[in-house]
């Protein structure tokens, strides 16, 4: 084996591949687009590995083998990134054009291994030999450029909807930026034509694949103007300290073989892990470094940041309970517009009925009225406001609540025990923050009964022994749903944390804040089989 400098960057792009592929599917498995992202990362890495033969005594028979096996891969890189963009903004006739772009791949990937239509040869060039390109190269090529074209236009047509979000935009700045970075790769290709031009290729792919990493798991935290730079400064950084690891590793080898003579690849792969080990503490100084040096007044950047993130997180759990609930508004104003929808039926042959009248006048105006109410309350609670403390009744919150979700709670045959207090005891609270806590709570106990079982809520008061005067609110909502791991059960009010296939990760932690801006904490216990119990208990200083 010997090393040959012109593939140590490529190499380390395939090694950023796996990584990156295999923190995001982490992430969430279940996610389609995390799935995806992962075939994107695979056909990179496959691309890259283009460059490790080079490293090895290899034959010209060795090495176009090697780069067919590698080019049907290749071939479905616009393939995958093109998926991605089309299934992110859920564009029409999407799994048709997945199947016919996935047979164009295939008769590549085909072609490739069976015949010399993409691979006919090898260009020498001083560096390293290069495949040449057969008769079919240049279509692959315009496969290529058609692809990254389409995604573009995809996504710049998206921008044009005024009805996106703030996040929405952000999201589709990432995958532009992240798009136009990879359609530079497409250089790499003039090599296949005897024009002796170095690639790099890998080095855009690169930009492609932090950047739509950061999309996938920070695209609501950070501006891309500032990811761009970081990831470049990041990804600049952690290159020089692989390649300072790498010579550091061949220096020390090249030393050990000299005073002790061995030939074994063991005594090399022991012999990393510990240089390794040495180089470890150096990933968590990075990006301290970079925030205190490279980037003047980043605090105030990230908690610019952090702030966008809260209120991006806050409205999105809103709309998300909005969502839920809307079944039973959609109920509840079913029976008020049957009932007008009636009276006005007849109103033609009654309207000299004065009785008709008069009950139609009444009855119409209550059941508009009521109407009225619930889109009162349904936009009161979807806006975004600060919190405004008021004085307010936990049992008429409470029950408020579950009247809300009664349909479903019926739809999973779940049955419903309140516990009320039955006491005029009143808390200062934010009515509308303090009723989306408790309907994420219980949104969750309801998804982890989807076969019913039983859900059970109940507030207690309770003097405090330094001020019998003063009363703290505690409110145990328990469910017999599937119950949450021991290994879960730490991590669940941390952001982005999730076991569901749709989920955001992000209701339990808001929850939290909202419970802590109340003076409250909030806790949770829970056994696989046997359900949950999470109790809330807000201060005397916020109950009276």
């Amino acid at each position: 084996m010997h090393l040959n400098p012109h593939t140590i960057f490529p190499i380390l792009c395939m090694m950023l591949a796996i990584v990156c592929g295999t923190f995001v599917i982490l992430q969430n498995p279940k996610a389609k687009l995390n799935r995806i992202f992962l075939g994107i990362c695979i056909t990179f890495a496959a691309w890259f590995s283009f460059y490790i033969p080079y490293n090895f005594n290899y034959t010209d028979h060795l090495l176009i083998t090697w780069m067919r096996i590698s080019y049907c891969f290749i071939s479905f890189i616009p393939i995958t990134c093109f998926t991605f963009i089309s299934t992110y903004l859920q564009a029409p006739k999407n799994e048709f054009w997945f199947k016919v772009n996935s047979a164009i791949g295939l008769s590549f990937a085909i072609s490739s291994i069976t015949t010399n239509w993409i691979i006919q040869g090898l260009c020498y060039y001083p560096w390293y030999p290069y495949p040449r390109g057969g008769i079919l190269h240049p279509f692959l090529v315009l496969h290529c450029a058609s692809l990254a074209y389409f995604s573009l236009k995809l996504m710049f047509n998206a921008l044009r909807n005024p009805s996106l979000s703030h996040k929405q935009r952000n999201h589709l700045k990432y995958m532009i930026s992240a798009i136009l970075a990879l359609s530079f790769g497409i250089v790499d290709f003039i090599g296949n034509y005897n024009v002796p031009i170095h690639e790099i290729g890998y080095i855009p792919a690169s930009a492609y694949l932090i950047i739509t990493t950061i999309a996938i798991i920070r695209h609501q935290l950070m501006d891309i103007q500032i990811v761009i730079r970081k990831s470049l400064v990041y990804s600049s950084l952690i290159t020089l300290i692989t390649l300072i690891f790498l010579t550091l590793v061949l220096i020390i080898e090249k030393l050990s073989q000299n005073y002790i003579g061995y030939q074994n690849i063991l005594y090399s792969v022991i012999l990393s892990i510990i240089v390794a080990l040495i180089f470890i503490p150096l990933k968590n100084k990075i990006q301290t470094y970079v925030d205190t040096i490279f980037f003047k007044g980043t605090h105030f950047q990230i908690a610019e940041e952090n702030i966008k993130l809260k209120e991006e997180l806050t409205h999105s759990e809103r709309m998300k309970a909005v969502a839920m609930i809307a079944s039973g508004l959609a109920h509840e104003i079913k029976n008020p517009l049957t009932a007008i929808q009636t009276f006005t039926e007849y109103l033609p042959q009654k309207k000299n009925d004065h009785k008709f009248i008069d009950q139609y006048t009444r009855i119409v105006g209550q059941e508009t009225q009521r109407i009225n109410s619930l889109m009162q309350e349904l936009l009161i609670f979807a806006k975004p406001s600060e919190p405004k403390f008021e004085s307010i009744n936990p049992d008429a919150l409470i029950q408020n609540v579950i009247n809300l979700l009664s349909p479903q709670l019926a739809k999973f045959n779940i049955k419903t025990s309140i516990e009320l207090t039955n006491s005029p005891i009143q808390i200062q609270a934010d009515p509308s923050l303090l009723k989306q806590a408790l309907l994420n709570i219980i949104m969750n106990a309801i998804d982890s009964m989807p076969n019913g079982g039983e859900l059970h809520v109940i507030p207690r008061s309770a003097s405090q022994r330094s001020e019998p005067t003063r009363q703290s609110l505690a409110i145990e909502i328990s469910d017999t749903g599937c119950g949450i791991s021991p290994e879960d059960l730490k991590h669940i009010f941390e952001p982005f944390f999730t076991k569901k296939e749709k989920g955001t990760g992000l209701g339990l932690a808001i929850t939290q804040g909202i419970i802590e801006k109340h003076g409250g904490t909030i806790k949770v216990e829970s056994k696989i089989g046997q359900g949950t119990t999470f109790k809330i208990t807000l201060p005397p200083n916020y109950a009276s």
